[in-house]
């Protein structure tokens, strides 16, 4: 069983892309998970968190401990650390609202693996 706030890659996509697992999922089987969306300037390495979806654990690869956190799949791994770090362990998305005013949704992971 993956635990929530491990980051894993997400195998549905065919370009690397993360999540992070916040909880089961009342689907069977299945664990409630948010996507990192990265930004779409290239040379900005920061990004947000969509909002939940459910997917299949065996849908899912767990980042080692050991992830090499310098090349620039690591620096993408990175900045979604930072995002629930800086927030005290929150994972949070956007869910409507204006711009001068969102709406925010978040979800308490604690620590983040790896």
């Amino acid at each position: 069983m993956i635990e929530p706030g491990q980051i894993c890659r997400d195998n549905t996509r065919k370009t690397f892309r993360i999540v992070i697992v916040l909880e089961p999922s009342s689907k069977d089987g299945k664990l409630r998970v948010c996507r990192w969306q990265p930004s779409p300037n290239p040379s900005v390495v920061d990004g947000r968190w969509s909002a939940p979806c459910a997917l299949h654990e065996h849908q899912l690869d767990p980042l080692p401990a050991d992830f090499d956190l310098t090349t620039l799949r690591g620096q993408v791994v990175s900045a979604a650390k930072r995002s629930i770090v800086d927030f005290g362990g929150r994972v949070r998305w956007k869910v409507g609202g204006s711009a001068f005013d969102p709406l925010i949704e978040t979800h308490i992971v604690g620590t983040v693996r790896p």
